[in-house]
């Protein structure tokens, strides 16, 4: 007979016996109780379904099955009357996110309705997780903006228009009324997210709310929002995607009396930029009837933005106006403009020439600077503005000037260097010089009349600065360099003379001798250093420097005057031989790893002349680190290493496997590089 088991009896799927309920084996001795893969929970072995939480034990979390049967489950709890039952599953949703598109149907059927304000938030906040797929429910939200009073529902449905994106425009005509009617901050601030987000489709709503409202409130923020619909557009490449909002824009400047909403205006414009430039005249207009500062600075700022289309009417401006705020303001938007504002050079000259303060005289010399080597015109005035001036920061800003505009004004520079006596004008000149760079050398004879003549230290340091950044052209001060080390006693400016001739390179050859002087007089750190840094600079030329650079190594006990040294002797290279016993000297009695590996670079560009130095460091040393170091020095010297290698791994005991093995490393690379085999 079939036996058919009592509730609560197990049956084993094994050998098919029935078990008392309080059973967890078989007699056979296979388990009566399985756990689920989700709730984790025992139940009977023979049940595919779990007795506690419902879950199929053949579909696996995280699974494709897994979320489409998630998603099913919540569709279905959607449909349930229970308010709570409707919220989890609108909570799962959103967790699930974009895949759970299938729900978008169920989650609008639930906001039609819905009359609870907490379910309908629910199902909007997964719409808005679900994102642009959730497209289809866009007219049930509209809706739902219109009739509903509950502010945290207005603001739910809002934020899943904002994630829908440009799928939304439907939304648009009840987002806009939404402005209009609310009173609420929040949700007037989610409504203007909204419509950021739909885009250009909703600029001919937001043009005609500007046109028609009356509320300030209304108004600015449809100005925020065109903004930023233009800022939108053109991070997506798509252009000013507001530009037709421009004459909107225009007639509210003009016809607005109130401050706050002609600078969201402004601000419209400006994110708009050179689309806008139809508001040009509004905005001259604008800046000329305003005493208000920040209303005339917001328009400034939507000049700048529109660009080289603003130029005329800034200049117009500048030459018109006598309030202090307008010009600089204007000043400011051609310095923004750049090199395509070079119109405005002769309306700039004009105004250093009527000397209006030293407010307007920065805001001048600022936008020539931006406006780069195209102001060559304004050199004489800014020479001119140099030589009468009396405060330091006008002198510093003319001179800036000056260095943007380049080689154009070198003469002008060379001419204020020669000239003048005031310390502070031809620091200023030689740092603009500097700026000036290479193209500056025609200014070389000149700063080295001035090295020569000059008492004020900081005038010298600042002439030799110029001269490093001149460069090799530079080479004809070398000697005004040379007498410049011998004869100072300041370390300051025998730094920068040292650094004035690390810039002139190898063509500094001249200078090695005093260089090497300075070394023998031991000055301390600071110089030697900067000394080193020189040779390194001038290199295999600077050779006559090796044997006072080998005497700093045998005497020296600072690591860091060791390193900059053997950085000079590297640089010099295959003619600094004669180092080769003071650096084997420094590897034997230094346990320093870190002076051995410097000391092996520096043997290593020497090249063949170093090689037994180096083998006899590999056969003494135990550190790996220093092995590696000789190792990678004998793999730069390439081939003439070889016969002094090959022997070593012959010499090498057993025991000595590691460095053996290294060694054969270098050997191989070498052989190979060569093509020996």
């Amino acid at each position: 007979m079939l036996y058919i088991p009592l509730p609560g009896e197990k049956v084993c799927v094994n050998c098919g016996r029935v078990a008392q309920r309080d059973a967890r084996f078989c007699q056979c001795g296979a388990s009566l109780v399985r756990t689920c893969i989700v709730c984790l929970k025992e139940f009977p072995v023979d049940h595919d379904i779990c007795d506690y939480c419902g879950w199929p034990q053949d579909v696996e979390p995280s699974s494709e099955a897994e979320i489409k049967l998630r998603v099913q489950r919540a569709i279905s709890d959607l449909s349930n009357p229970d308010p709570e039952i409707q919220k989890k599953a609108c909570e799962a949703l959103k967790g699930i996110g974009p895949v759970a598109s299938e729900a978008v149907p169920a989650l609008a059927d639930l906001i039609r309705r819905s009359e609870d304000g907490v379910v309908i938030a629910w199902a909007c906040e997964a719409l808005r997780a679900i994102g642009p797929a959730a497209s289809e429910a866009v007219p049930v939200l509209a809706d739902l903006i219109r009739r509903s009073e509950d502010k945290e529902v207005i603001w739910s449905a809002c934020e899943a228009l904002e994630e829908i994106g440009p799928a939304a425009s439907e939304a648009v005509p009840a987002l806009v009324d939404l402005i209009r009617r609310s009173k609420d901050r929040w949700v007037i601030e989610s409504a203007c997210a909204a419509l950021k987000a739909i885009g250009p489709a909703a600029v001919p709503a937001l043009v005609d709310l500007i046109r028609r409202s009356e509320d300030k409130e209304v108004i600015k923020r449809a100005c925020e929002v065109l903004r930023g619909i233009a800022l939108w557009g053109i991070l997506r490449g798509i252009g000013p995607a507001a530009s037709e909002a421009v004459p909107a824009l225009v007639d509210l400047i003009r016809r607005s009396e109130d401050r706050e909403v002609i600078k969201s205006a402004c601000d419209a414009l400006e994110g708009i930029g050179p689309a806008a430039s139809e508001a040009v005249p509004a905005l001259a207009e604008l800046i000329r009837r305003s005493k208000d500062r920040e209303v005339i600075w917001s328009a400034c700022a939507a000049l700048k933005a529109i660009g080289p289309a603003a130029v005329p009417a800034l200049v117009d401006l500048i030459r018109r106006s006598e309030d202090l705020g307008v010009i600089g303001s204007a000043c400011a938007a051609l310095e923004g403009i750049g090199p395509a504002a070079s119109e405005a050079v002769p309306a700039l000259v004009d105004l250093l020439k009527r000397n209006k303060g030293w407010y307007v005289i920065d805001s001048v010399c600022e936008t020539l600077k931006a406006i780069g080597p195209a102001a060559s015109e304004a050199v004489p005035a800014l020479v001119d503005l140099i030589r009468r001036s009396k405060h330091s920061w006008v002198i510093e800003s003319a001179c800036a000037a000056l260095e943007a505009i380049g080689p154009a004004a070198v003469p002008a520079l060379v001419d204020l260097i020669r000239r003048s006596e005031d310390s502070g004008v031809i620091g200023s000149a030689c740092a603009a010089l500097e700026g000036i760079g290479p193209a500056a050398s025609e200014a070389v004879p000149a700063l080295v009349d001035l090295i020569r003549r000059s008492k004020d230290s900081w005038v010298i340091e600042k002439a030799c600065d110029a001269l490093k950044a001149i460069g090799p052209a530079a080479s004809e001060a070398v000697p005004a360099l040379v007498d410049l080390i011998r004869r100072s006693k300041d370390e300051e400016v025998i730094w920068r003379a040292c650094y004035a001739l690390r810039g002139i390179g190898p063509a500094a050859s001249e200078a090695v001798p005093a260089l090497v002087d300075l070394l023998k007089r031991n000055k301390g750190w600071y110089v030697i250093d900067s000394v080193c840094e020189t040779l390194k600079a001038i290199g295999p030329a600077a050779s006559e420097a090796v044997p006072a650079l080998a005497e700093l190594i045998r005497r020296s006990k600072d690591s860091w005057v060791i390193w900059s040294v053997c950085a000079a002797l590297r640089a010099i290279g295959p003619a600094a031989s004669e180092a080769v016993p003071a650096l084997a000297d420094l590897i034997r009695r230094s346990e320093d790893r870190w002076v051995i590996k410097w000391a092996c670079a520096a043997l290593g560009a020497i090249g063949p002349a170093a090689v037994p130095a180096l083998v006899d460091l590999i056969r003494r040393s135990e550190d790996m680190e220093v092995i590696n170091s000789a190792c990678a020095a004998l793999e730069a010297i390439d081939l003439a290493a070889l016969p002094e290698l090959n022997p070593l791994t012959g010499w090498l005991s057993p025991l000595d496997k590691y460095k053996k093995a290294r060694i054969k490393e270098v050997i191989e690379k070498i052989k190979r590089k060569h093509g020996i085999w």
